[in-house]
């Protein structure tokens, strides 16, 4: 009996010492931003870990709002994909009811640029965002 309470502690304790091993091997994301939000905006919008912020304030939110003022998504190639990135990560990073908050206050002008941009997610099985999406005009 005594055998059997050792190996049975011995399995336990190899199994916590591979279970947290395990974290060192998860992809760093931002917070807020899940790891499968990160395999798809690092392979469809540019987003790159070691680069961009690990979160957007709301200031820095609203700015990006602001912005689509001065880009056209249509006609401003580079800079419009740029944009659209930048909206995308920080939906994701801020969450989608922070996101959707911020974006409620918006003028409705704003908030329908701000959607054209960011239509594109939709189509993205695992990039849900109901209450930014309920926006949509």
């Amino acid at each position: 009996m005594k055998a059997e309470t050792h190996v049975t502690l011995h399995v336990l304790g190899m199994s916590v010492i591979f279970l947290s091993g395990c974290t060192a091997f998860q992809p760093y994301t931002a917070p807020g931003i899940q790891p499968i939000e990160a395999r798809i905006l690092t392979k469809e919008y540019y987003w790159q870990r070691d680069k961009d912020p690990k979160y957007f304030s709301d200031t820095e939110i609203n700015e990006l709002f602001n912005r689509t003022h001065d880009v056209s998504p249509s006609m401003d190639g580079e800079r419009s994909e740029l944009l659209t990135s930048e909206l995308i990560w920080a939906l994701a990073a801020a969450g989608d009811a922070h996101f959707a908050s911020l974006l409620s206050h918006q003028p409705l002008d704003v908030q329908r640029r701000v959607m054209e941009f960011i239509n594109p997610i939709w189509t993205y099985d695992h990039l849900n965002y109901p209450k930014t999406q309920a926006l949509e005009r």
